[in-house]
């Protein structure tokens, strides 16, 4: 594989995001490119890179597409704080990106970005091939920690691993469950046994508080984070080819 460091911009140059593409050892451009949307710790964070560059690796030399990943301003080696509309709109102007140079754009989300994902789909401008939701934070969680527990908690949590929130972080969190509706199901859920924030009656629950049926891939020995040292890495990495074989072909 190799890596390449770029930056998206936006058309009125509002913003700048910097991201990193992970590409394979041919020098045919692939086809599409999987753009990783993270949760609220993002790549940055010292603990977090080794699973990003070692998903990406997975992509590019196995799947032999382009894989891309970012970190949201607020995240750890980003200026700013974070919000769920901010990660949107940086998820999109990379989005944009990749179309421009010549991908069709698949969306993974993890954890908190999973919510994040799906209102990127819903976009009109931008065509997505297909998303895969790792992790999906369910919205019982949120209220737990944010409603009737401490914002302030969270806020010093998050700090601790790289994440300065926005003031109004409560107001801006988007919930899994109303956008499961809007982007009418169309993505692909997994989650690791072994998580540490949700469960796999957590995600039927999302399925069925949003009324939609879509496929659900519980796989064992894996955590929230899934680490290339988690006994299931190689099953997450096989789910991984799994999604990107069922994507439409193009025409030639």
């Amino acid at each position: 594989m190799k890596i390449e460091e770029r930056r998206a911009r936006s058309p009125r140059g509002s913003l700048s995001v910097p991201y990193s593409l992970v590409m394979p050892p041919s020098p045919v451009q692939p086809e599409s490119c999987i753009l990783v949307v993270p949760g609220m710790t993002g790549p940055g964070y010292p603990r977090y890179l080794p699973i990003f560059e070692a998903q990406g690796k997975y992509i590019a030399d196995e799947l032999g597409q382009a894989c891309a990943f970012f970190s949201v301003m607020g995240q750890q080696g980003r200026a700013g704080r974070y919000s769920f509309p901010a990660a949107c709109k940086e998820t999109l102007a990379v989005a944009f990106s990749l179309e421009s140079l010549g991908y069709r754009v698949a969306l993974l989300g993890r954890s908190g970005g999973c919510s994040v994902a799906l209102r990127v789909q819903q976009d009109c401008r931008l065509t997505v091939v297909s998303t895969l939701l790792w992790g999906a934070i369910p919205r019982k969680f949120y209220r737990a920690q944010l409603v009737s527990g401490s914002i302030k908690g969270v806020q010093e949590d998050l700090k601790r691993k790289g994440t300065d929130v926005a003031e109004d972080f409560r107001q801006t969190i988007i919930f899994i469950e109303d956008e499961m509706v809007a982007a009418g199901g169309r993505a692909w859920f997994a989650v690791g046994a072994e998580d540490e924030y949700s469960s796999p009656e957590d995600q039927i629950e999302i399925m069925r508080l949003a009324r939609f049926s879509t496929a659900l891939f519980v796989l064992q020995r894996c955590t929230h984070s899934v680490s290339p040292d988690c006994p299931g890495w190689r099953e997450y990495c096989e789910l991984l080819g799994w999604w990107e074989r069922s994507w439409p072909v193009l025409d030639d």
